[in-house]
């Protein structure tokens, strides 16, 4: 991991302390309305604190829930905010996973016996996915299925266990997203604290250990040969 990436992913997770720190400076310098807006956007927060779990928990609860139109809002808000960012060699991941999770609304339309929803949602949308051809073929067809979860074709989609990859496989990409981004330099004002915080106990730990060393070599004066010799004579001259 370079650098780089590293410094905004340690920015990323300071977001907390920053805004913070914002609505300690709005309040100081006065601006009510300024801090009553940001407060209120802070609530809106489409990016959830780039938080991937949070956003993976809103995409899929859109999904199950049939939500579709939102789902595709947002998607396409991620897309946009987030993805178009990205390498081109990660597109076809972006499309995959938009994919999975049209299957997954259409899953949870057949268990939900919402198949009103599914015809509305063939009718948007499956000339565009037919045009796609490959694997949807099959799909156009499953409101007339009567139970499509037997079926070898989709049998997979209907289990938990492909539920829980996607919703694996989707964190771990979002997560990777959020540190390849370009931060604002506020963001990075929290990591660099922390690095001068580490940096000065370092130097104390240095400074002290120093001390130490220093005690040591000038303790306290031990008599020499020459010094023995001088206290001896002058005890004898004493003596006579």
């Amino acid at each position: 991991m370079s650098e780089y990436i590293q410094s905004a992913k340690a920015g990323i997770e300071s977001l907390e302390y920053i805004d913070d720190l914002l609505r300690e400076y709005l309040l100081f310098r006065g601006f009510k309305d300024t801090l009553a807006t940001f407060e209120r956007d802070l609530e809106q927060d489409h990016d959830k604190g780039f938080d991937a779990n949070k956003i993976v928990d809103e995409l899929l609860a859109l999904a199950r829930e049939l939500r579709i139109e939102e789902l595709l809002e947002y998607w396409r808000y991620l897309s946009y905010r987030f993805f178009s960012h990205l390498s081109p060699k990660y597109h076809r991941t972006t499309k995959m996973f938009e994919k999975r999770l049209l299957r997954l609304y259409l899953v949870s339309a057949v268990n939900l016996g919402k198949r009103d929803d599914i015809r509305a949602f063939m009718d948007n949308h499956g000339r565009a996915l037919g045009q796609q051809g490959g694997d949807w073929i099959p799909w156009l067809g499953i409101e007339y299925l009567e139970d499509p979860g037997s079926r070898a074709e989709f049998e997979a989609y209907f289990s938990d266990e492909w539920y829980s990859s996607l919703r694996s496989a989707l964190t771990d990409f979002i997560q990777t997203v959020f540190p390849a981004m370009a931060v604002p330099r506020i963001l990075l004002f929290d990591k660099e604290r922390r690095e001068c915080e580490t940096l000065r106990r370092k130097v104390k730990l240095y400074e002290e250990h120093l001390r130490g060393e220093t005690r040591i070599t000038t303790g306290p004066e031990v008599s020499g040969p020459v010094d023995l010799v001088e206290d001896h004579i002058g005890g004898v001259e004493a003596a006579t």
